[in-house]
């Protein structure tokens, strides 16, 4: 398990963080399970699934449906 964050900016970091690359967000995208991440992570994540219109999201596995435009 990672140590708690010890500093409120720590904190905000941790938050405002992708858990694919880590990173700060980069145009974060909110998944219906409330799950968010980068849009490039999330379309390198879709871009490995075999149905390309639906994708679980990588943290609670929650099957995820793409409008027909993505």
């Amino acid at each position: 398990m990672a140590a708690a964050p010890s500093s409120l900016g720590e904190q905000i970091r941790e938050e405002l963080s992708c858990s694919i690359c880590l990173e700060l967000f980069t145009r974060p995208k909110v998944l219906p399970c409330g799950h968010t991440f980068c849009q490039g992570c999330l379309l390198d994540h879709v871009g490995n699934s075999k149905k390309v219109w639906a994708f679980k999201c990588p943290n609670c596995r929650q099957q995820v449906m793409l409008a027909p435009k993505g």
